[in-house]
């Protein structure tokens, strides 16, 4: 299993969330306080220099009023693929 920050499925992770913030209107620093986190937060797991375990990524999207449903569908198929 792939843990590495730098891995397609953890780039296209943040790529969603940044998707899923911007569609809201809202900026990094917004999101992060919107989450009770210090306001670099955002900019931390955006930027690919902190890795999110699943429930924080799918509090942020539930917050964001995205689907986390839809982002693990997308990144299992990534790594179904990966692994063939």
């Amino acid at each position: 299993m792939d843990h590495d920050l730098y891995s397609a499925p953890q780039v296209k992770l943040r790529e969603l969330l940044k998707r899923a913030r911007v569609r809201k209107g809202l900026t990094q620093t917004q999101v992060s306080i919107m989450l009770g986190q210090y306001k670099s937060f955002a900019n931390k797991y955006e930027s690919g220099q902190r890795m999110l375990n699943s429930t924080e990524w799918i509090e942020i999207l539930l917050q964001l009023e995205a689907d986390p449903s839809e982002v693990a569908i997308i990144i299992s198929e990534m790594l179904t693929k990966e692994k063939s």
